[in-house]
Formats: structure tokens, sequence, C-alpha cells
């Protein structure tokens, strides 16, 4: 069998009652701190000083700001001048370098040649001193088809010996230092 269902029951509510507050002291406003007071005119004085320390810390590092500029103003017109000098050496250098190359040119120095009355060489020979190999010749004068290798004198005449014995004998004296 079944049980006739029954509608829950709404519960009370209590309501809290509040708990009640302790008893306090009497409170009071307490007045702030006391500090020894200043007169006036000493709190007037001490501000005029910081006031005046202030605006001479700021005076000076402005006075000091525009001296390194200045400095680093003239520097820079040291600078630009040198560099102007720089660009100036740089050319007179590449045109001395234009006429030492134009010198030295075998054109050149054949025209001067010419002039001063000098005729090419039959023939080159290239000697190195002190060898006693043959010298190398480089080939006939382009004008001259007669001339031949066969009349040059090819021979060395230096000695590259070096002479030994005493000092006398190399003098061609005797000892006694008196001539033969």
């Amino acid at each position: 069998m079944t049980s006739p269902v029954r509608a829950p029951r709404p519960t009370p509510r209590r309501v809290a009652q509040p708990e009640p507050a302790p008893r306090r002291p009497h409170l009071r406003v307490v007045p702030p701190p006391t500090r020894p007071a200043l007169r006036p005119s000493v709190r007037r004085r001490r501000t005029r000083a910081v006031l005046v320390v202030a605006m001479a810390v700021v005076f000076g590092s402005l006075m000091a700001s525009a001296m390194f500029h200045g400095l680093l103003v003239s520097g820079q017109s040291d600078l630009d001048r040198l560099d102007t000098q720089i660009q100036a050496e740089r050319s007179a250098l590449a045109q001395e370098q234009l006429d030492v190359a134009n010198l030295q040119s075998p054109a050149r120095i054949a025209a001067e040649a010419r002039k001063l009355g000098m005729v090419p060489a039959d023939q080159q020979h290239w000697v190195t001193p002190g060898s006693t190999d043959e010298p190398v010749v480089t080939g006939r004068a382009a004008d001259d088809p007669t001339a031949t290798a066969d009349t040059t004198d090819t021979t060395d005449t230096t000695d590259t010996t070096t002479p030994t014995g005493s000092p006398d004998e190399l003098a061609g004296t005797s000892g006694g230092g008196a001539a033969q």
C-alpha cells in the first residue's frame, strides 16, 4: 500500500538577536602631536636659502652645458677645416702622382733622349753585376737589319773575386812600408 503524501511544512525561521555591544569608555578627539613651532621668519629664511641654492645649481649646470656646447662647436669647426685640408692634400698628391707617371713614361724618356742626340741601341744587353754568365740579348734594333749578335763583345771583364792577403801585400809594399 501506498502511504499518503503530505506536503512538507515550512519551518519557522528564527531571527538572530544581535549581541549587546560591550560598553566602551567615552571617546574624545585628540589634537595632532605638536612639534616645536618655527617662527615664520625662520621658515622664510630656510625657504629662501633652499631656493637660492637650487637656482645656483640650475644656473651652474646651464653654464656648464653652454661651455661644453661651445667646445664641441669649436672642435667641429677644427675638424671641418682639417677635412678640407686633407681633401686638398689628396688632390695635390693625385696630381703629383700623375705628373710622376707622365715623367716616367718610356715614350717621354725616348723623346728626351732623341732631343739630346741619343739613338736607340742596335741590341739590348742585360748585365747582372758580378755574374760570369753571358749577357742576355733581347733582340735587334728594328731600324737596323744588318746588326748581328756576332759583332758585339760579350766578355765580362769585371773581376768578382775578393783579393786575399795582408794589407801590405795588397798595397804592393813589403813589411817595411816602402814601395817596391
